[in-house]
């Protein structure tokens, strides 16, 4: 699917809110529920997410507002948006023009806040205190205590973007939640892997056997 505000999606991106991005995924599932071709165990489609980046962070919102989510695969997944890009009420710029960039490039359509609010603090050099709330109130971390579904981490030991301290925070929320956990790193992410080791087969021999799993 393209998440809303992209592509053939209509609507505002929302930064994977639960209250947004989630509920359409909620909204997803019922209606695969309805088809024939979906496996189902009485009546309950049998489903499990995969994805990168934002790909990642759908996941972890999708399941903390449907329990019928039966495993999830985030990789290089946020725990916090206003860490990962305003750390400390600054502003990583790089990330932040090349986010930006990649928003307009696309032609996606933002809730009317957001690239005002990025482009202001690498502008500026410091987001607004306004602009760190807008970006909260969209995120999932207050709600990961939510997520019933067995849930397998992938986090980059070279990400410069969304480090290995966020899936840290997002399995501790996990763990100390009683949800199954696992946290697999690998050389990769939202950077470079200057080693001639590839972790692809690794990462796909994880996620395959934790789908077949659960």
């Amino acid at each position: 699917w393209d998440p809303r505000g992209e592509w053939s999606s209509g609507g505002t991106m929302e930064l994977q809110s639960p209250d947004f991005e989630g509920r359409d995924i909620s909204h997803i599932i019922s209606w695969l529920a309805t088809l024939d071709s979906v496996a189902k165990i009485n009546g309950d489609p049998k489903i499990g997410m995969v994805g990168v980046s934002y790909g990642g962070g759908i996941q972890l919102s999708a399941a903390s507002v449907d329990h019928r989510i039966d495993a999830i695969v985030p990789t290089i997944a946020w725990n916090s948006l206003v860490d990962a890009i305003f750390p400390r009420q600054a502003v990583s710029s790089g990330w932040g023009t090349l986010l930006s960039t990649l928003l307009v490039a696309t032609f996606a359509r933002p809730n009317e806040r957001i690239l005002p609010a990025v482009i202001g603090a690498v502008l500026t050099g410091k987001a607004a205190q306004s602009d760190i709330d807008l970006f909260n109130s969209r995120n999932f971390a207050d709600r990961l205590a939510d997520i019933t579904a067995p849930t397998l981490l992938f986090q980059g030991t070279v990400d410069t973007l969304v480090t290995l301290a966020q899936a840290d925070l997002n399995a501790k929320a996990l763990i100390n939640a009683g949800t199954t956990t696992k946290v697999v790193w690998f050389c990769g992410g939202h950077g470079a892997c200057l080693s001639s080791y590839n972790d692809g087969e690794l990462v796909w021999r994880e996620t395959m056997q934790w789908l077949d799993r659960y």
